[in-house]
């Protein structure tokens, strides 16, 4: 399911260097939502900022977005808004699309720049 949404995000990139600073950005988001010693913070609360730049950057809605998290749209808001933080499978699956998409990203810039 996050295949689909990839290739429409990266079919909006017009250049190599769109693509590195979408990828620059997915660095930055998966770097904040990681602890000093490189592991997923799965216990505590991701920042509601991280939420809200993933999605954005993924070119998602909120309704998207919570499709992938199996939450509601309304779910998401919240969550991007400080209201309510993500159960521990949506956290964990919020840092998967995080992951993913970061390795898609990197992979794709990799073939690019061969």
């Amino acid at each position: 399911m996050l295949a689909p949404l990839l290739s429409r995000m990266i079919g909006n990139l017009d250049t190599v260097g769109e693509l590195e600073r979408k990828t620059a950005d997915l660095e930055r988001i998966v770097a904040g939502m990681l602890g000093e010693n490189g592991k997923r913070k799965l216990w505590s609360q991701i920042r509601s900022s991280d939420i809200l730049a993933l999605r954005k950057t993924l070119c998602l809605s909120q309704t998207k977005f919570g499709r992938l998290t199996d939450a509601t749209r309304f779910s998401v808001g919240n969550w991007e808004h400080a209201k309510t933080i993500p159960h521990p499978g949506q956290r964990a699956c919020i840092f998967e699309i995080a992951e993913l998409s970061l390795a898609t990203l990197q992979r794709i810039l990799e073939k690019l720049r061969d």
